[in-house]
């Protein structure tokens, strides 16, 4: 580059230091970013500065507390509108929206006392299913369309594991749970001896207590 004769020299290396400083400028970060959008289901795992949740695609992804409203709440299910950055210099995921996963009248995070009547039931199915229909009638507790010994499952179930279900083993059964506000229903999720998880429906009593009578109503 010719610089002018009239230039001073204090003008001349106020224009060097501008050119070096316009060659150094760093390239912003970003860019253009390529991303994907998915709907997915996750479950909280942490609740701290941010909140922590594991995904049904078992990832773990972190989302701002104000995107919670009610606030969060550990072992909560909820459905994630997430971002995916594949190319560029962007975050690789965001989480773009929250909303608190829910059906009229499913319960996916029963208490110790429902889980423990809950397994009490299904370890008397699983236990009936080898005798006769007579022999466990008073104990049974099952829904009106469960087919205790058209149920071949029940064998390979652990019912002392009975548990609230992640994200993982919930992603797939949840588009078939009927939502029915005027049958309450609580989920659970069940080991087996096969190393799977399944979910499994028990129904409500109207009573209004929380742990008085719970039925097994369907196995996922």
């Amino acid at each position: 580059m010719t610089l002018p004769k009239t230039l001073s020299t204090s003008t001349l290396l106020l224009v060097i230091l501008a050119i070096a400083l316009t060659a150094c400028k760093p390239k912003p970060v970003g860019g253009n970013c390529n991303a994907t959008n998915s709907t997915e289901l996750a479950q909280v795992t942490q609740v701290a500065q941010r909140v922590i949740l594991q995904s049904s695609t078992n990832e773990f992804l972190d989302a701002a507390t104000e995107q919670f409203a009610p606030p969060a709440e550990l072992g909560h299910h909820y459905q994630l509108n997430v971002r995916r950055h594949t190319s560029g210099g962007c975050q690789p995921r965001v989480v773009q929206s929250v909303a608190p996963l829910s059906k009229a009248g499913v319960n996916l995070n029963p208490t110790d006392a429902q889980l423990y009547q809950a397994a009490f039931a299904l370890d008397i199915a699983r236990n009936c299913a080898h005798q006769e229909a007579e022999a466990c009638a008073d104990e049974l507790k099952l829904g009106d369309d469960f087919k205790l010994h058209n149920t071949p499952t029940l064998d390979t179930l652990k019912p002392r594991s009975l548990g609230i279900c992640s994200a993982i083993a919930l992603a797939d059964v949840w588009p078939t749970i009927t939502a029915d506000a005027e049958q309450p229903r609580v989920i659970g999720c069940v080991d087996t001896t096969e190393g799977r998880t399944r979910a499994v429906e028990f129904l409500q009593s109207g009573t209004g207590n929380p742990i008085d009578g719970l039925w097994l109503n369907k196995i996922y």
